[in-house]
């Protein structure tokens, strides 16, 4: 399973992350502490608190609207979740950690950046699924909408 990107808005998309983060239930597994640190540069201590880049600790609740969405794509991977109030440091760090989820992206925001210690990356975009971040920025800048040069590496069809 791949995350899977959207350039072109979908009609079931969640555009109020605030909302649904309030129904969110934290779990402080692994990669909700990973995308906590490397968004707002804070530890996740519990489902509750967090301590921000400067050490105070605060409610789960004043996270960022970034690294809310980020947390709501990793524990619910079936709806899609428009981005669209999320910095770019977090939408680079959905693209590049999340391995499956559904996230709407505006087409003239694109170009990603690579977050975290792995390389790879799984994100489906048209009929593709992309493993490498610089390949899926070479086709949405130069390729897109037409037929991409499979012989360069980091790419797949679906």
């Amino acid at each position: 399973m791949s995350l899977k990107l959207y350039l072109e808005e979908q009609n079931n998309m969640v555009n109020d992350i605030e909302k649904e983060f309030s129904s969110l239930k934290i779990k402080c597994t692994e990669k909700e502490k990973k995308i906590v640190e490397l968004i707002e540069k804070g530890k996740l201590i519990d489902e509750h608190s967090f301590l921000d880049r400067y050490g105070y600790k605060l409610y789960v609740s004043e996270l960022s609207t970034g690294c809310k969405a980020a947390l709501c794509v990793i524990n619910n991977a079936k709806k899609i979740y428009n981005l669209i109030e999320c910095g770019l440091n977090a939408r680079d760090v959905i693209v590049s950690l999340c391995k499956e989820g559904n996230v709407f992206v505006d087409y003239n925001d694109v170009t990603f950046v690579k977050y975290g210690d792995d390389d790879k990356i799984d994100v489906q975009l048209d009929d593709y699924v992309f493993t490498d971040m610089n390949r899926l920025n070479v086709y949405i800048e130069d390729e897109r909408p037409f037929e991409p040069d499979m012989r360069k590496g980091g790419i797949e069809h679906v």
